[in-house]
């Protein structure tokens, strides 16, 4: 066995060179230094094993997260595609026009019937309005509950005696109690809605000549009676203020 650092041949189990007293190498260090090498050479194999897995699994992750999502996808697009084939469209409102054309032929109906299914007596037509507004005498002697479809913008008008109407700020249209025909129309203020022609605010002379032109008779100041009913005017001045007509007892 030679000295490491001098090359001096050393006696075999010398701790120390003869020549230049170096410490030598025993087969005890010379394991231990061989083992050490081995283990870090392990190790790194080890550390580099593991490196290379985390880098695999880091990409096999990614690879199926790219996969779910190319799935998917097409999967979202048919069930929106579902979606809109299946939804409804909501029905299309009418505009205001044609609402009140709607409203205004079935008033027109509506005022057809009545005239076809008058009885008692009620021979006038309910189409037949004044060119100076409506004609109110037209709907005497028929179905109260009627009336609002040919006479908007009324409200109810009840009694405790039984008896039922409709109103607004000019007129009263009113049921015998418990009955279900109008018996009594009455008009007053300044509106679009006449009696045979007669509305307030008419001279007294206009409104005799159109009474009397309807087949009225005048009994005293401001009576007239014909055709089994009753028309009374109340004067302010010599304007009419208003106008009742109603069923002859």
């Amino acid at each position: 066995m030679k000295c490491p650092k001098c090359g001096h041949e050393m006696r075999k189990g010398s701790t120390f060179c003869d020549r230049c007293g170096c410490r030598l190498p025993n087969d005890t260090t010379q394991n231990s230094q061989t083992n050490k090498k081995l283990m870090i050479a392990a190790c790194c194999s080890v550390g580099f094993a593991l490196i290379m897995i985390i880098i695999f699994v880091v990409l096999l992750m990614k690879s199926c997260n790219n996969q779910n999502t190319n799935a998917t996808q097409p999967a979202v697009t048919v069930e929106n595609t579902t979606v809109a084939q299946t939804t409804k469209k909501p029905a299309t409102q009418p505009s205001t026009a044609q609402q009140s054309e709607q409203g205004q032929q079935e008033t027109q109906d509506g005022e057809s019937s009545i005239d076809g299914g008058q009885e008692n007596g009620g021979s006038d037509n309910l189409d037949d309005d004044s060119a100076e507004g409506m004609d109110l005498s037209v709907y005497l002697e028929t179905d109260v509950l009627d009336f609002p479809n040919h006479v908007p913008d009324v409200t109810k008008a009840s009694a405790t005696d039984g008896s039922n109407g409709w109103k607004n700020e000019n007129l009263l249209v009113q049921t015998t109690p418990n009955q279900g025909s109008i018996d009594y129309i009455a008009l007053h203020g300044d509106c679009e809605y006449t009696i045979h022609g007669i509305k307030p605010g008419m001279s007294s002379e206009e409104a005799q000549s159109l009474a009397e032109a309807a087949g009225y008779t005048m009994t005293s100041e401001g009576e007239y009676s014909g055709d089994g009913k009753h028309m009374q005017i109340r004067y302010d001045g010599d304007n009419v203020k208003v106008i009742t007509l109603t069923k002859s007892d």
